[in-house]
């Protein structure tokens, strides 16, 4: 595509084995115990770590090779992650396609273009039966190749967390800590806007301050539940761009 040098798409698939996470909606299962593949995996054994980690690179290839950055985001320097919902019924169709969260610049309604042009997947099953399952798929836009690696250098801390996995209780001790972006060198890098994101089966809920925590992203850790994933996002200005760091969490308790 004529996008692809300047695109850095990441996709960031939670916490499943699979990497996707399974909701709720009406008919569509929390989970099942075969969740859906992408195509191009049928050489593979169902329930395979193989098969799984094919599905997973068959579907990032899809979307790089498919994906177009908006012009408008390109002129405005918009960057960021969008969030879909998505079900893959029991036929292995796309439906109920929803913007979960969305950055401007037309990145939203691209991400849900290429929902419309992925092929069938193969459904989920459970107890022997095909079963409609819904999805979650953040796409995060960059628009430089570089980024990824820049954004290496820099981490997010917050009071004392550490690792990938914990509690509710040690979020909330860490409302009262300083947030801080710090770069190679350990030292504090600004802030432009914060971002907490928690994501549980139909839960969804998100705040957004200018750097510093607020009562709205107080709220976000109020309503954290154990199984649930916690991401915190950080704007930052490098070199004249904007560039997203990303923490993200798993809720054992």
């Amino acid at each position: 595509m004529t996008t692809r040098k300047i695109l850095n798409l990441a996709l960031l698939l939670f916490a499943l084995p699979c990497l996707i996470i399974a909701q709720g909606n009406g008919e569509a299962l929390i989970t099942a115990e075969q969740m859906p593949y992408f195509e191009d995996c049928g050489a593979y054994q169902d329930g395979t770590a193989e098969k799984r980690k094919c599905s997973n690179a068959s579907l990032i290839s899809f979307i790089s090779e498919n994906i177009q950055y908006p012009e408008a985001a390109k002129l405005e320097g918009i960057e960021g992650t969008v969030f879909l919902s998505f079900v893959v019924n029991k036929n292995g169709q796309i439906e109920s396609q929803k913007i979960l969260r969305d950055i401007g610049g037309g990145c939203g309604k691209e991400a849900l273009r290429i929902l419309d042009l992925m092929p069938d997947w193969e459904p989920a099953i459970n107890e022997g039966k095909a079963v409609s399952v819904k999805l979650n798929l953040p796409v995060t836009f960059s628009l430089s190749n570089t980024n990824t690696a820049i954004a290496s250098n820099y981490q997010i801390h917050w009071g004392a967390l550490k690792g990938k996995v914990i509690s509710k209780s040690a979020l909330e001790k860490s409302l009262d800590a300083n947030l801080l972006v710090r770069n190679e060198f350990g030292n504090d890098v600004d802030i432009s806007s914060l971002s907490f994101v928690f994501q549980r089966n139909k839960t969804f809920v998100e705040g957004t301050s200018t750097g510093k925590i607020n009562s709205d992203l107080s709220k976000v850790v109020k309503k954290v539940k154990r199984g649930g994933t916690f991401t915190i996002l950080a704007t930052i200005l490098v070199n004249g761009d904007f560039m997203e760091i990303e923490r993200q969490f798993k809720i054992i308790e």
